[in-house]
């Protein structure tokens, strides 16, 4: 786990970051379903992308700010709620052909909407 820790770290120092949290709580990707594993990693939002690296398993997951449609928070996301009264951010983005959601459990929330909105109009 330390090792990727400083993994992600190292990588993450190629890029500006704008925000970060070290335990978001990933909730999973709209097309694969529910059925995914949740798990806990580093998300950042740099000044071209947001990114998630989540510690186990090792995944990665790179969203361009100009492929992200819409920035919002949700009670849920594929049927997997937060404690009664929290709400996820919950991005939706262009993949390919199709249209993607992801959410994540992050601290600060309110910051992390406004930095994505902020940052997407800057990239426009």
């Amino acid at each position: 786990m330390i090792f990727r820790l400083l993994q992600i770290r190292d990588q993450l120092k190629t890029h500006r970051v704008v925000l970060s949290d070290r335990l978001a709580n990933f909730y999973g990707l709209s097309t694969i379903g529910p059925g995914q594993i949740r798990g806990n990693g580093w998300l950042a939002l740099t000044d071209e992308s947001l990114i998630f690296e989540m510690y186990v398993p090792a995944r990665s997951l790179s969203i361009p700010l100009g492929a992200i449609t819409c920035v919002d928070t949700a009670p849920a996301h594929l049927g997997k709620t937060e404690k009664k009264g929290s709400r996820l951010l919950r991005i939706q983005y262009a993949a390919g052909t199709q249209e993607e959601s992801v959410a994540w459990r992050v601290e600060h929330l309110p910051q992390w909407v406004i930095s994505i909105a902020d940052s997407r109009r800057q990239h426009q």
